[in-house]
């Protein structure tokens, strides 16, 4: 009798040891796809702060130059634009609530580029920097809240 318990023992010993393994690694593994999970949302939580804040500094530096540069309105759409594709493709990563702010905010400015298309970069400029000013300031406020 003392065999067979002595050899259930070790039996039981070698099952336990091999689920407390499989175990550890089913933990460890639900632990690495987390932890590279909230490593990839906080990536594309920077990349796309870095989007804004180029948008607004563009836009910053526009408003002090000493002449307009000629693809300004390009450079503000191109922005812009990156700026629509970047939380788009990310937005299953992202909060619902914050991709509808930068989707309200994008298509105001969107408008905005649009807005008298027929005059040069200048007057255009002067026609609409109050309103680009408040929506840069409203970026701002996105990244402050939400970053």
């Amino acid at each position: 009798m003392t065999y067979t318990e002595l050899s259930l023992g070790i039996v039981i010993g070698i099952i336990l040891s091999l689920a407390v393994d499989v175990i550890k690694e089913i933990v460890v593994r639900e632990y690495n796809t987390r932890k590279d999970d909230s490593l990839r949302i906080k990536s594309i939580r920077e990349d796309l702060k870095a989007y804004i804040t180029s948008l607004c500094v563009i836009w910053e530096n526009y408003k002090i130059s000493e002449s307009m540069h000629k693809e300004f309105r390009k450079d503000i759409e191109y922005q812009i634009r990156e700026i629509i594709d970047y939380y788009t493709a990310s937005a299953r990563d992202l909060d619902r609530a914050l991709v509808g702010e930068l989707r309200k905010v994008c298509s105001k400015f969107i408008t905005l580029i649009e807005t008298t298309s027929e005059i040069d970069d200048d007057l255009w400029f002067e026609a609409v920097e109050k309103a680009g000013d408040e929506l840069c300031e409203e970026f701002e406020r996105i990244v402050q809240e939400k970053f």
